[in-house]
């Protein structure tokens, strides 16, 4: 069998038959039983079971009869042998039963019942779970983030307090102090795109599912400026897109559209039907002009939200 891909090993003659390794441990069968083996071929797991699979280097997959549960490597109940199936997806178990998903955590505790057609935990924070084609998020106390009301929803990124990226997996139950954001979609019903828009953690639509794509201006990172896009008609034959910039934390409804923005030395020169706008970060206008002719701007205002 192979241990690492390259070196192959003899099976021992006291096993019958054994898979590849994984995690440094592989599935043998002893006469009809499946047991788990160590790098040397010590028996961890007894044959006792009918399947056995290798979860990862300190979880394993058994299956008594028709039902499936978790050991440990001291061969200890980590999830009931109670389920039709079991996945190990992000430090939690997916668990299956009676054709409905629910997960399980590391000491047997269930986290989200199984009553959802399917689970993917993002981490082991939150959860998208589906129910009839549609999406929703709880969160690891079963409490609902966003209802089951779009077609797709994908885990984005996190930020902090300051409205900055941080790691992904950083810890959001202290006070707060982070809030992890998702790209929620509902199908446009005028065509088959699909529209975009923005949620965090707390249940809140920072971004309403109207946007045919939404993106990191990843020249200001860590600082997350957001570039959207819309389709619009600038005449009854020509339909065109058009992108504005958000700020995380600032009003939606205040966007303006261009049909350019460029980022440049620390300012955003935007474009649209021969008007240009010169602005700084915070959204307030250094320049504009129109066809060539510059124009002294008599007050600040904001470039493209409210809050910039």
């Amino acid at each position: 069998i192979s241990l690492n891909g390259d070196s192959l090993l003899m099976v021992p003659q006291k096993y019958d038959w054994a898979y590849d390794f994984s995690y440094g441990y592989v599935p043998v069968l002893i006469g009809k039983m499946w047991g788990i083996a160590d790098a040397i071929f010590h028996l961890v797991i007894p044959d006792k079971y009918a399947e056995t699979k290798v979860l990862s280097n300190t979880f394993f997959l058994v299956r008594i009869e028709d039902k499936y549960g978790v050991v440990n490597s001291e061969n200890e109940i980590v999830v009931d042998v109670d389920y039709d199936n079991i996945e190990f997806d992000n430090e939690v178990f997916v668990v299956k039963k009676n054709g409905k998903e629910g997960c399980v955590d590391a000491s047997n505790q269930v986290i989200i019942p199984p009553i959802y057609d399917k689970v993917f935990p993002f981490n082991n924070k939150f959860f998208k779970v589906k129910n009839e084609d549609l999406y929703g998020i709880v969160n690891n106390q079963h409490k609902v983030v966003l209802s089951s009301e779009f077609n797709d929803i994908q885990l984005w990124g996190v930020v902090d307090t300051n409205n900055n990226t941080i790691p992904i997996d950083a810890d959001e139950s202290n006070n707060g102090i982070c809030s992890t954001l998702f790209i929620i979609e509902k199908q446009d019903k005028s065509n088959e795109s699909r529209l975009k828009g923005l949620a965090d953690s707390g249940g809140h639509i920072l971004l309403p599912p109207t946007f045919y794509s939404i993106e990191i201006f990843e020249e200001l990172l860590p600082s997350l400026f957001i570039v959207v896009s819309k389709k619009e008609n600038k005449s009854r034959f020509q339909n065109s897109s058009v992108i504005a910039i958000y700020k995380i934390g600032s009003d939606a409804e205040n966007l303006v559209f261009w049909d350019s923005i460029i980022y440049e030395d620390g300012m955003f020169s935007c474009e649209r039907d021969g008007l240009s706008n010169l602005f700084n970060k915070h959204g307030e206008i250094l320049l504009n002009w129109r066809n060539s002719t510059f124009i002294v701007p008599s007050s600040f205002s904001l470039a493209c939200s409210s809050d910039i």
